[in-house]
């Protein structure tokens, strides 16, 4: 069955005030940019992505980096200060996330608030926020309720909801997606509905999925003059 489409009444959005992310020169964070609990299977050298949270750091923060960009160091800093750009210099060579409880003065800034971040820093209310809008079905849901234009798009709770016969009444060419993925895994295009149905039973068979019509352009972004 198609997924049903919520209301602003139900549409759980368990929002953090707003100070709690706020990153300034008053406050003291712990930034750990670490994707590696988010990162698919095959892809490698996503253990350096923590050093790219650097340049939003200030003096007084704290940065988790992986311990190999640790000879790396020396000629890091050289290359900030050449720039201008200034960060902090209070490094810890990990990114586990036990040190998250180590520092309870350090406001935790993560790339990912996941169930592993969740576990070392209990708060509900973010965790809440990002299960809810981590699903791109959700999104949708959430898309309509506030009027923003999408693409044409059907939701499902299960891909095998998807019938042949709904098949054959999709616009093609069209894209199946999973409704959580990372690094785009779960996305295929599809040219028939044959070829949809083989795409949807590469899925488990209880995988929540969308199926969305293409947007044909060369604009991907807009900006407002």
């Amino acid at each position: 069955m198609v997924q049903q489409h919520l209301t602003k009444e139900s549409t759980p959005l368990f929002a953090p005030p707003v100070e709690q992310f706020t990153a300034s020169a008053s406050i003291k964070r712990l930034v750990n940019h670490d994707i590696m609990n988010c990162t698919a299977d095959g892809v490698v050298g996503n253990e350096y992505y923590s050093a790219r949270a650097l340049g939003m750091t200030y003096e007084q923060d704290i940065i988790q980096l992986s311990p190999k960009l640790k000879d790396e160091w020396p000629y890091i800093c050289k290359h900030y200060d050449s720039i201008g750009l200034s960060h902090t210099r209070n490094v810890i060579w990990s990114t586990g996330l036990e040190q998250c409880p180590l520092h309870p003065n350090h406001q935790p800034s993560v790339f990912f608030f996941g169930e592993n971040e969740h576990h070392s820093v209990r708060d509900d209310a973010w965790a809440g926020v990002v299960n809810y809008i981590n699903s791109k079905n959700n999104f949708m849901d959430l898309a309509e309720i506030l009027g923003v234009p999408v693409p044409q798009t059907l939701c499902y709770d299960r891909v095998d909801e998807i019938t042949s016969t709904a098949a054959a009444s999709f616009k093609y060419p069209c894209y199946l997606k999973a409704s959580i993925s990372v690094s785009g895994v779960g996305i295929y295009r599809c040219e028939s509905p044959e070829a949809l149905m083989e795409d949807a039973a590469t899925f488990k068979p209880s995988t929540p999925v969308q199926v969305q019509k293409e947007v044909i352009t060369d604009c991907f972004l807009q900006h407002a003059v």
